[in-house]
């Protein structure tokens, strides 16, 4: 005999129906908190960040300018980068530089590889721009996006690329297929805000309440994702290198250092605040590191495919004790961002000299 709660004018409603009564209200609730979350991060995320709907990213606000708390000056010149106003047309004999990325590239305002880069190449010649193309919260996808809409427009000498964590941090190996690329399932819920949302609260605030990364493990946990090609950056990353060889502009690829070490302890995560990805396949110092290495790997493939040059600032970073050049697991520090620098200096150096595309000084 039907009940009362399943029986509408009298006539008893299917289990089918019933279910989908039932669920009903808990999909308008999911919707609308999807919705929600989508009108937050894209319209109130900073004051110096906008959403740009034709172009489906985030774009840096033209012209916004701020006293920052320490008394440096915030500024985004009006063709949306950070830093000063530059010349368009380039004026003849300067050698135009621009630094792609997310928030390590972004870093803070003028603490940056971007700004310490142009002091050092100015000491000893005037003829030399760099211009901070780094947004937060930028992957693969939209560096290429920037770079097509954005850069190749302003007559770049030469770009280089820093990218990759975002990629990395919110794409988990399990969501890619056998090819490398992100399934169907994994396209949905890197393109869900709400997924997104929760996956940030579950595993950067409850996760290490309830557990602890792993610190060490077997030989084989050092090289659990050796085999695995994240084919989606490094399609993404070489139809950078492609605009850019198209249109004779030079480009350096640049390596992901991190903080992370094969002998930090439990102390050592705590004071360099070190976060880890959204999944849990990669909640473990050894296998972090891993996976780091796939993606870092993807960039060594493309060197060789494209006979370009590589800035292995990872390499370079392992020689050095890193704590001092990190403030969490991957952005780099006031002393990091000065390092960078460096060795970046004298590669620019050679390209700009070897494409004879400056005034030099005359000695």
């Amino acid at each position: 005999m039907a009940t009362q709660s399943s029986l509408v004018n009298g006539k008893p409603l299917s289990w089918m129906k019933v279910i989908s009564f039932s669920l009903l209200p808990v999909m308008l609730i999911l919707i609308l908190a999807e919705g929600g979350l989508r009108v937050y991060a894209l319209y109130f995320r900073t004051v110096y960040e906008q959403y740009n709907s034709v172009k489906g990213r985030l774009e840096l606000v033209p012209n916004y300018q701020a006293v920052l708390p320490d008394g440096r000056i915030a500024r985004v010149n009006s063709k949306g980068f950070v830093g000063p106003e530059f010349a368009d047309p380039k004026a003849p004999g300067v050698f135009r530089i621009f630094t792609l990325g997310d928030s390590c590239t972004f870093g803070d305002w003028d603490i940056s590889y971007a700004a310490y880069l142009g002091k050092r190449l100015n000491s000893t010649s005037q003829s030399y721009e760099v211009i901070n193309a780094g947004i937060e919260g930028y992957n693969s996808e939209y560096a290429l996006g920037r770079l097509r809409d954005d850069i190749l427009k302003y007559q770049p000498d030469l770009v280089t690329i820093y990218i990759g964590w975002n990629d990395l941090m919110k794409t988990n190996p399990e969501n890619i297929s056998s090819s490398g690329r992100v399934t169907w399932l994994g396209r949905v819920l890197n393109h869900s805000y709400l997924y997104k949302g929760l996956s940030k609260v579950i595993f950067f605030h409850v996760r290490p309440l309830l557990s602890a990364p792993a610190l060490k493990g077997d030989k084989s946990e050092y090289h659990v994702f050796d085999q695995f090609i994240p084919a989606t950056y490094e399609e993404n990353v070489s139809a950078m290198i492609a605009f850019l060889k198209e249109r004779n502009v030079s480009v350096l690829l640049l390596t992901r250092p991190t903080v992370l070490s094969l002998d930090m302890t439990a102390e050592d995560l705590r004071k360099q605040h070190v976060f880890f990805p959204f999944f849990p396949e990669a909640y473990s110092v050894p296998r972090l590191l891993s996976l780091h290495n796939a993606y870092n790997n993807s960039l060594r493939r493309l060197v060789v495919r494209f006979d370009l040059a590589l800035i292995d600032l990872d390499e370079n970073f392992n020689q050095r004790d890193k704590r001092l050049l990190f403030w969490d697991t991957m952005h780099p520090s006031k002393e990091g961002h000065e390092l960078i620098a460096s060795i970046l200096s004298p590669a620019v150096q050679t390209i700009a000299m070897n494409l004879q595309r400056i005034d030099f000084p005359q000695r």
